[in-house]
């Protein structure tokens, strides 16, 4: 497949990221660590998600999580 046969799913302008992207890591004293590097788009058929990165990790997992409100902004 070609890039041209998903235009329908480049145009993100005005639209709110769907999920959180993060890298996982272990620091040396064993504790874990989450970062968020990116967000990503659910295509509107469903069939996946569009990532956007700001920074690509060298060590670690990369987790995509549901994005979900924080408290602050719940009603």
């Amino acid at each position: 497949m070609m890039i041209s046969d998903f235009d329908d799913e480049l145009p993100l302008r005005g639209r709110s990221p769907t999920h959180d992207v993060y890298v996982e890591e272990t620091n040396r004293d064993g504790s874990d660590r989450r970062r968020k590097i990116g967000v990503g788009y659910a295509h509107f058929d469903g069939s996946g998600i569009q990532i956007l990165l700001d920074c690509v990790p060298l060590t670690g997992s990369i987790s995509v999580r549901d994005k979900h409100p924080r408290k602050k902004e719940m009603h």
